[in-house]
């Protein structure tokens, strides 16, 4: 029986000997995917197992170590570490007085020095920083996300070319990769050309200017380029041999920092009695007040640091969002099968029928004379490039789809259940670390969910490929920090919160005269604040720029300070908090919005709703 499918005059449905290359095609293509997700998971660099506890040092830097033991993923903390080992080395000094750490450049010491690109990178950002040759840490923060984000990018790839000089990293695909890949995709397409020639599939009508039987084999090739360009698109770092064994060795050295006594909790200034130890702890995740300290790595969402299990571990966080990640399976499996569905008709129906009225298209063009000026070939190449865009788009939603269909239905079995303890709050997703993970995923939470801060240990019962969570249970709320220094209540009266946040933020800015703008309480906003404005409901906006080194520093101080001491507000993200029973403050991307609600009536309630609709309005105008 043919398989028919519209397609051309002389095309009458695929039979005999072109239906068998067809479901040869089929299988050929089948087979190639499945080589294509068997070479990318065992490409994936997994973490080796850990070495035989040393106190041996190699000679690999520590940002190259970060990048290593990290499953070729660099963290922010390579960037500590890398000040850390300048200083281990003569080049830095930082040293601690009282509760300030100021950061000096030797230069007499740099002189002859031989110095990787990324090492140059840092040592140049803090010489431009470092006014007379010395700094507060605080100093050497960017100036702005845009500045931190630019560095970031030119360091990691500074890291990384110096991994593949010494052959620890490489690219993902191999060139064995590329020859089984593109021979068993050229041979999947060439079946495919098969038997659409066999079956006379688009075929004209014998003109010199049709559409030949045999150009199936041109779009083939045409097929086959761009999708090998593509696979070039995904490749990505994994680590050599000599990588793992390093990554192995050095797995072994954090073993052997874990269980030195005190080095944790030791601070950036005390490189001068750990030496380039404390650089490679903060490489390893292992000197957590070390890297704490320094202004780099506090807002990294791509990490987060925990203790819990026993001993700091920085742990990677990552944030899916393809192939509806967070969503019911139930809902997704139907999402797939109509997807699947959908976009198979397009591609076995609707896209024959495109070819050949694009063919006929240009049949009319060549016999009313337009086809013989220059721009009929133009008209050609745009042509074949819509229809390979077209054909490729197809192809990628359709195997979207069957991804979904795959991922929801394994997810319809039963949920698995984590324990343990929040470490990162970020974009509103949460990440939970439960004493062994070496990699986190930050989640959305369901709506109705307990709010939650960094140090709650929450019980979380999800599905197990899509994170779709059902449940969060609070089993013990996070410790109360202690007190902001200077500013402790009287025994008998309590000193509301958001005054003790502006005081703080009030002194900063008489004892340094960088331009902090009061969060809640602003009365003479410096230029280039916002002045304080009024919205329904009778709360009073005020809007605090995270722009230059003193809006951000007065907004890390106010978000830490409602991290510590606000309660979370559900429904406006993971980044706002209710205070004092009158201000809501909310963290957004380039601002921090504090809503005063002291003149909303007495009722608590009434003036935390009018707060939070505030919110809601100044957050939609933000995204549009």
């Amino acid at each position: 029986m043919p398989l028919l499918i519209s397609g051309g005059a002389k095309f009458e449905g695929f039979e005999g000997f072109s239906l068998a290359i067809l479901f040869l095609a089929c299988g050929a293509a089948i087979l190639w995917l499945i080589i294509f997700a068997w070479r990318w998971f065992a490409t994936f660099p997994y973490q080796p197992a850990a070495g035989p506890t040393t106190n041996e040092l190699g000679h690999e830097p520590p940002a190259i170590v970060n990048l290593l033991v990290h499953r070729c993923a660099l963290t922010r903390a390579a960037i500590a570490a890398t000040v850390l080992d300048l200083a281990a080395r003569g080049m830095l000094a930082v040293e601690e007085y009282g509760t300030q750490v100021v950061i000096r450049v030797r230069d007499h010491r740099i002189e002859g020095q031989t110095l990787a690109a990324h090492e140059h990178r840092v040592l140049d950002h803090i010489r431009r920083h470092a006014t007379g040759g010395s700094a507060p840490v605080e100093a050497l923060a960017f100036d702005s996300p845009a500045e931190s984000e630019s560095f970031w990018k030119h360091f990691r790839k500074d890291v990384v070319s110096e991994a593949r000089r010494l052959k620890l990293v490489r690219s993902r695909w191999a060139p064995r990769d590329w020859t089984v890949l593109g021979g068993f995709l050229a041979a999947a397409l060439g079946l495919f050309a098969s038997a659409f020639a066999l079956a006379h599939l688009a075929e004209g009508t014998g003109s010199s200017d049709d559409f030949g039987r045999w150009d199936w084999f041109w779009v083939a090739g045409i097929g086959w380029v761009v999708i090998m360009a593509g696979l070039g698109a995904l490749r990505d770092l994994r680590d050599t041999p000599a990588g793992r064994d390093a990554a192995s060795r050095w797995l072994g050295v954090r073993a052997y920092l874990r269980e030195a006594e005190a080095f944790e909790d030791s601070p950036a200034a005390s490189v001068t009695v750990w030496d380039r130890y404390l650089a490679y702890g903060a490489a390893l995740g292992v000197a957590h007040e070390a890297v704490r300290t320094l202004p780099f790595d506090d807002e990294d969402p791509g990490s987060a640091w925990s203790r819990y299990g026993g001993h700091w571990r920085e742990i990677d966080v990552r944030y899916p969002r393809r192939f509806s990640f967070g969503q019911s399976p139930f809902r997704v499996f139907l999402e797939g099968a109509a997807r699947s569905a959908l976009w198979g008709f397009i591609g076995f129906f609707i896209l024959p029928i495109s070819v050949r009225f694009l063919l006929d298209l240009r049949s009319d063009l060549l016999s009313s004379g337009i086809g013989d000026g220059g721009g009929f070939y133009a008209f050609i190449v745009i042509m074949a490039a819509a229809v390979a865009f077209f054909a490729i788009l197809v192809a990628l939603n359709l195997l979207g789809g069957l991804i979904r269909l795959w991922r929801g239905a394994a997810d319809l079995g039963k949920p698995v259940v984590l324990e343990g303890e929040v470490v990162k709050l970020h974009i509103g997703r949460v990440a939970v670390d439960d004493g062994k993970l070496e990699e986190a995923t930050a989640w959305l939470p369901p709506v109705g969910a307990p709010a939650v801060r960094r140090g709650t240990k929450v019980r979380v019962t999800h599905s197990r490929r899509l994170w779709h969570v059902y449940k969060v249970e609070v089993l013990a709320g996070a410790p109360e920090p202690a007190p902001l220094a200077g500013f402790e209540p009287e025994p008998t009266q309590e000193m509301p919160i958001a005054t003790a946040i502006g005081g703080l933020v009030g002194m900063l800015r008489a004892s340094s005269g960088f331009p902090f703008v009061p969060a809640g309480v602003a009365p003479e906003p410096p230029p280039g604040a916002y002045e304080p404005e009024m919205a329904e409901g009778g709360v009073a906006v005020h809007r605090m720029p995270l722009s230059g080194f003193g809006g951000r520093g007065a907004g890390a101080l106010v978000t830490r300070s409602a991290q510590q001491h606000g309660e979370p507000i559900d429904g406006l993200g993971a980044d706002a908090w209710w205070m004092d029973g009158r201000v809501l403050i909310v963290r957004a991307p380039s601002e921090i919005v504090t809503i005063d609600a002291s003149a909303s009536g007495e009722d608590v309630d009434a003036r935390r709703e009018a707060a939070i609709a505030a919110a809601k309005g100044i957050l939609r105008e933000a995204h549009g």
